[in-house]
């Protein structure tokens, strides 16, 4: 296919994507609510708010932005359920439509993220932790958006698709500590601590977490006394959550793109 072609349709798609947007109540409350979440460290604590803000604003980066990526992921993918035929009719693959709907979303997603980052900045906290922390909640909200256009091409009725992906995103937020928690008395984990460390690795949300309480809660801690794996890790927190959210961000778009190309035959 020429490769114009996909380029031309990649921008449609991403231009297509940010107008329905503009139209969607749901990403102004997105944002509404991400400027609320932002003045939390404000009103918790006027006085010493901006030196723990970014601190303040972890729970908002571990909970309410992977949730509403997810939602706005799948709302976008459902929301093209009626014309699917006919956007399957035209003589484009399917990667330039996921990939312009996914850099839009992820935009909106970006600009969000400012949103909560913008009133603490504003009361002088310390930009060094809130860069840190934006670019952390910027690849959780990549990889959340990217899973909800998984599901919502997955799953073709709307309200299944969103209780699947509720009940996916409670696997994220809970179930690799669930499993970490009952594997860490076995003989297996006490042996193979790299595998159970690995396990942790895997997901967004707890590497965010844990990035976040050595970067932001200046907990000290000996790199030597860990084993190998775990000292790459802890070493460079930011370039494993750099690759860690490009490798989600891959599967779950290759995984869309490979179901849509289904869908034309």
């Amino acid at each position: 296919m020429n490769p114009f072609a996909n380029i031309r349709a990649f921008w449609a798609f991403f231009l297509r994507e940010l107008r329905a947007a503009v139209l969607n109540r749901f990403i102004y409350l997105f944002g509404l609510l991400a400027l609320a979440a932002g003045l939390v460290p404000r009103w918790a604590d006027p006085n010493s708010g901006a030196e723990t803000a970014a601190y303040a604003l972890l729970p908002a980066a571990l909970y309410l932005i992977p949730l509403f990526s997810l939602l706005t992921g799948i709302g976008s993918a459902q929301n093209e359920e009626e014309e699917s035929m006919l956007l399957m009719s035209q003589p484009v693959g399917a990667g330039p439509r996921v990939l312009g709907k996914f850099a839009a979303l992820w935009l909106i997603i970006g600009v969000a993220s400012l949103l909560l980052m913008a009133p603490s900045l504003v009361f002088g906290a310390a930009a060094a932790d809130l860069r840190f922390l934006w670019f952390h909640v910027l690849g959780t909200g990549g990889i959340f958006v990217a899973f909800g256009l998984c599901v919502g091409i997955s799953v073709t009725d709307r309200v299944k698709a969103y209780l699947t992906g509720l009940c996916l995103w409670l696997v994220f937020l809970v179930g690799f500590d669930l499993v970490a928690l009952v594997s860490a008395r076995q003989a297996f984990a006490q042996s193979n601590p790299d595998g159970w460390i690995a396990l942790l690795m895997a997901s967004p949300l707890d590497a965010l977490r844990i990035h976040a309480l050595l970067e932001l809660g200046r907990i000290p801690f000996d790199p030597t006394s860990l084993p190998p794996l775990g000292r790459w890790w802890l070493v460079d927190t930011v370039r494993w959550f750099t690759l860690l959210s490009a490798a989600w961000i891959t599967i779950f778009l290759a995984w869309s793109w490979c179901r849509l190309e289904r869908r034309r035959f």
